[in-house]
């Protein structure tokens, strides 16, 4: 499955990684705010779950990604976020 940014639900200002499947209504989401690399949070006011055909995970060398306006990682539950970004530091060199 795949990940992006949401705002930690214990109570906490942080963002951490949550599976698409597990955000609900309510939760607050990342969305880059212009070029300068600034956050801002958005509500979730509705959640759909969408099939698709073929493959779709790209990579980037910095390991996210934004998709309809949405900050993602592009990291997903086949191989652990940590493992996958040091396999990419090479090419970050």
């Amino acid at each position: 499955g795949s990940f992006g940014y949401s705002m930690s639900r214990d109570g906490e200002r942080r963002f951490e990684l949550r599976r698409a499947a597990a955000v609900v209504v309510g939760d607050r989401i990342a969305i880059p705010r212009g070029d300068g690399g600034e956050l801002q949070l958005a509500r979730v006011h509705s959640v759909r779950r969408s099939v698709q055909r073929g493959a779709f995970h790209p990579h980037t060398l910095e390991g996210d990604i934004v998709i309809d306006g949405v900050l993602a990682s592009c990291y997903s539950s086949y191989v652990h976020a940590a493992l996958a970004h040091a396999l990419l530091a090479p090419f970050r060199a």
